[in-house]
């Protein structure tokens, strides 16, 4: 079993294959297609702790929509003097560590760090409000290869995806927005997914788009038709027959 980003990631002739239109499609995103909603955040100094520092911001998110909080603007000696900050740091240490995440990390955060976790988690609460009533880490069920999983948000019929990091904008995003729209088409209880949007809040870059257009953009077909040939591929392949694939 595999994840669904290990998936996105690698599986090349694969998704060459099923999406020939992918290249082309990113030249119309990189030529506009994305939108601006934030100023972009300077990057970390220590460049070593930006995930961590992000996975951080969502959990400080996720409590604000179990709350029902508004986070309002506070200084990172705020928030570390908190109850609360302690119980978020070792979240985010349990998640970098249980997912082997490559990039490492150094502890503790420095005060600068806290401070851009606080401004990301401000801008995904300004952007998914808990009063929209969203829905964080929504579960979509294991189909063949790819193990059951969870997505990052979903909100007003939308599956969005979080991505945080500094580097611009890869195909394999799309690849796994894919993925979650097709596992979540064969879960018993599907969400009602209509479009789909990729947020970074690092960068303030915002990507929307119809399920159904986008489908037809990427591979040429109705979005139930590439559902069906990702569906078939994950649950057919054999690891043994294609050990480099």
């Amino acid at each position: 079993m595999i994840s669904e980003k290990t998936f996105a990631a690698g599986f090349t002739s694969f998704w060459k294959e099923v999406l020939p239109g992918t290249q082309s499609y990113m030249k119309l995103v990189k030529a506009g297609l994305n939108a601006s909603v934030h100023t972009r955040l300077d990057a970390p100094a220590r460049k070593q702790n930006t995930a961590i520092v992000n996975v951080l911001a969502f959990n400080y998110y996720r409590l604000s929509i179990e709350r029902k909080l508004d986070l309002a603007p506070m200084d990172s000696i705020t928030l570390q003097a908190s109850t609360d900050y302690g119980n978020l740091m070792t979240a985010a240490t349990e998640y970098m560590d249980r997912f082997a995440i490559r990039q490492t990390y150094v502890l503790p955060l420095t005060a600068e760090e806290v401070q851009q976790a606080l401004e990301v988690a401000q801008r995904l609460t300004k952007r998914y409000h808990w009063s929209q009533n969203p829905i964080v880490d929504p579960k979509f069920d294991g189909c063949g290869i790819i193990d059951a999983t969870a997505g990052d948000i979903f909100v007003d019929r939308k599956l969005i995806e979080i991505k945080a990091g500094v580097s611009d904008f890869e195909p394999a995003y799309l690849r796994q927005v894919m993925i979650y729209c097709t596992l979540n088409h064969y879960s018993s209880i599907p969400f009602p997914a209509k479009r789909v949007e990729i947020f970074n809040p690092r960068s303030g870059e915002l990507y929307q788009e119809d399920v159904e257009q986008l489908a037809l953009m990427l591979s040429g077909t109705s979005s139930l038709e590439l559902f069906s040939t990702i569906q078939k591929y994950i649950t057919e392949f054999n690891f043994v027959e294609c050990p480099n694939t």
